[in-house]
């Protein structure tokens, strides 16, 4: 079973649903490697196919970015290569180039009183949910 949330305003109709883990959807990094963007899907493939690469963890998980007040489902991928060496996808703003920080569902609580993407009045709930 994956999780995910759904972060709603208060204030105004923004509403947006994040499914994030990966399900049964996606069994083998594989499967998913091509909705990374392409620098990262050209690293992940380099680090698989040439440096002994082992793949550690790979989900969709949710960043914000602090200056932009927006929310993304991104796919994360950790994978183990040269004998120690570890790669972590690190993803920035396209918008204003800041890096994004990955939002546990654990610490979901801090979206409660974030800026609304909208509107940017701090008005937005979330809520869990459950999918697959």
């Amino acid at each position: 079973m994956a999780n995910g949330m759904i972060v709603k305003c208060r204030s105004c109709r923004y509403e947006k649903s994040f499914h994030l883990g990966w399900g049964t959807l996606y069994p083998a990094l594989s499967d998913v490697v091509g909705n990374l963007p392409l620098r990262k899907k050209n690293e992940v493939l380099d680090i698989l196919n040439n440096r002994n690469g082992e793949t550690r963890s790979y989900h969709y998980d949710l960043y914000i970015c602090p200056r932009c007040s927006t929310f993304h489902r991104l796919l994360y991928v950790e994978l183990g290569y040269d004998s120690g060496r570890v790669y972590k996808t690190v993803y920035e703003c396209p918008e204003c180039e800041y890096p994004f920080e990955p939002l546990a569902l654990e610490d979901a609580s801090v979206i409660d009183g974030f800026p609304c993407p909208r509107c940017k009045k701090r008005a937005l709930r979330h809520h869990l949910i459950y999918w697959d």
